[in-house]
């Protein structure tokens, strides 16, 4: 199958880079990035478009602005929205009728934030679905941390290639412990499915959030854990792809 790279504007005039596949001229998945990661997802996201395109489903990977070869930024809650909106508007433009929305981590949860009634289904892996109480102390560089509290921008060593960091800023990480499960998931007029590890601190807190409010999504929602799986997923990605084609196949219309 033919993936054809695509271009094109955010709200904020900047420019954003993704791999387009075309196997439905109607039906396609958006597939949005984790945190200071690009479009391949370290390798998960081409996997996961091509067992997309299999199904017959076609598929747009892009680089949120300031990550991957999309224009630099600075990573806010808002601008990641803007890009994620973004993408939606420009399969629109091209003619797709059925979008669904699937993001890991962070993408996961701008995913689930950017839901609009026009959106048909809704997956995510390792994604927040409430306030989650990182120690940032533990996950990034004593040098990035202090540089956030001294100037509201963290740099992020980059899990791309094509970057060695990523900014973040202030907003983006308070943001974490600070939303709302309610306001999140409320809106969302769609089955969702929430896939989770249990293999590590991180995915067993967000797991045991997404327990806490699947309530709040529609009926049919699913909520499924490997508990072997740390928060990457790589060591079972073969059998998440499965559960995520199979939920497009089904839910996409």
């Amino acid at each position: 199958m033919l993936e054809t790279r695509v271009t094109f504007a955010n709200g904020r005039n900047q420019t954003l880079v993704g791999d387009l596949v075309v196997t439905s001229p109607t039906h396609a998945v958006i597939l949005s990035h984790g945190f200071a990661s690009d479009r391949n997802g370290r390798g998960r996201h081409p996997a996961l478009a091509d067992a997309l395109n299999d199904a017959g489903i076609s598929t747009l990977r892009y680089d949120f602005a300031g990550c991957g070869e999309s224009d630099d930024d600075t990573l806010t809650p808002e601008g990641l929205r803007d890009d994620l909106r973004s993408a939606i508007r420009f399969l629109q433009q091209q003619g797709f009728t059925h979008i669904g929305l699937y993001g890991h981590s962070l993408g996961g949860t701008i995913s689930l934030w950017s839901f609009t009634p026009e959106i048909k289904a809704l997956a995510v892996t390792g994604a927040a679905t409430g306030p989650v109480h990182y120690n940032f102390d533990e996950f990034f560089p004593q040098t990035a941390v202090n540089k956030l509290r001294r100037t509201g921008i963290m740099p992020v060593p980059s899990k791309s290639e094509l970057r060695s960091v990523v900014l973040a800023s202030h907003v983006l990480m308070d943001s974490f412990s600070t939303f709302s499960s309610e306001e999140l998931l409320s809106p969302i007029t769609v089955p969702v499915l929430l896939i989770h590890g249990g293999g590590d601190d991180e995915e067993r807190m967000l797991a045991a959030t997404s327990h806490e409010g699947i309530h709040r999504l529609p009926e049919g929602s699913v909520l499924e854990v490997f508990p072997e799986a740390p928060h990457d997923m790589h060591a079972i990605w073969p059998q998440v792809t499965e559960k995520l084609a199979s939920w497009f196949r089904e839910h996409l219309g």
